[in-house]
């Protein structure tokens, strides 16, 4: 993060721009355009960490459906149950004659017009479609551990797969082992009031 602060130093960042920021600077983007996006509101409402220590909670989210797919990303990774959530988005699209990647994209993108349902853990979900962010996350997938994982729902064969970022998956063992011997409490993710969702352009 300090290399943000340190890069971008023609723009005023706020904290919830600056995972945003560091994403788009992993995957090669110069702080000009950092800046630029800054300044159109772009990063806005992105993510902001509890604290130093906390896991990545970004990740990747692709509905294959037939011989089609979409590609998502969400902050909520480990907020949610990936199955509930596809069923809840299959259940959907068979109430509202749509397809699953439109189910997906109407319950977690719009959460006025369409809210899921608060008896499962999918109301937590929050999945945002913006195609430069998306392609970012999609760039820096296992070379940096700030992107968690990449699920993929195969909508017809109902089945969820998971792929972590090994880079990722090391990091939260490290702080697991660490936090474990110094017998700190280990931080969760506690129930909390929806961040805003990010602007998608």
């Amino acid at each position: 993060m300090q290399a943000v602060y340190d890069s971008i130093s023609c723009a005023t960042l706020l904290p919830s721009e600056m995972v945003a920021a560091a994403v788009y600077m992993q995957s090669g983007s110069t702080a000009e355009q950092i800046a630029a996006l800054a300044d159109q509101g772009c990063l806005m409402c992105f993510h902001t960490p509890g604290s130093a220590d906390e896991n990545s909670p970004l990740a990747l989210l692709t509905v294959q459906e037939g011989n089609k797919s979409k590609t998502f990303y969400t902050v909520d990774f480990g907020c949610f149950h990936p199955e509930m959530a596809l069923l809840r988005a299959r259940n959907f699209a068979r109430e509202h004659a749509v397809p699953v990647i439109n189910a997906v994209s109407l319950l977690w993108n719009d959460k006025k017009s369409c809210p899921a349902k608060t008896d499962d853990s999918s109301h937590r979900l929050f999945i945002g479609s913006d195609p430069e962010m998306t392609q970012a996350m999609t760039m820096i997938f296992k070379t940096c551990p700030a992107v968690a994982a990449h699920i993929t729902f195969w909508a017809e064969e109902n089945r969820v797969q998971t792929e972590y970022n090994p880079l990722w998956r090391e990091l939260a063992e490290r702080r697991f082992t660490e936090a474990f011997r110094q017998g700190k409490p280990l931080r969760r993710k506690r129930g909390h009031k929806r961040r805003e969702k990010p602007k998608d352009r």
